[in-house]
């Protein structure tokens, strides 16, 4: 895997809901913040910890949005190094992963319809 090293200072945004997907990050030093359309914290990505790959193997947009919760360093995995490690990953593997991903998917998804929902009520 080529070890691409990319840098965030805090705050600034990694990528956005509605992104495509180019690569996702293994970070080295920092942390990350995950947030819904509506803001919501839904997660902190730590050390040694990945994200933005749900996107790039599912082949979807992004669904949420990514921030430099603190100076950030991270390791950029490209979607194609992704995919080409997930031919060799076993098959119970591949499904728990896919099945755990869509299930994140549905959650966003029930989200968006809650928001749309609450602003058609205002």
């Amino acid at each position: 895997m080529n070890k691409d090293i990319i840098y965030w200072k805090r705050g600034d945004v990694i990528y956005d809901i509605g992104d495509n997907p180019e690569a996702a990050f293994i970070i080295n030093s920092g942390q990350v913040e995950i947030k819904s359309s509506e803001g919501i914290k839904v997660g902190i990505i730590k050390e040694n910890e990945i994200f933005g790959d749900k996107a790039c193997i599912l082949g979807l947009k992004r669904s949420v949005k990514a921030i430099a919760f603190i100076d950030t360093s991270a390791i950029v995995v490209s979607r194609n190094v992704l995919l080409d490690a997930m031919k060799d990953t076993p098959l119970i593997i591949k499904a728990i992963l896919r099945s755990t991903y869509l299930r994140l998917d549905g959650a966003n998804l029930i989200n968006e319809k809650i928001k749309d929902l609450k602003s058609s009520l205002s």
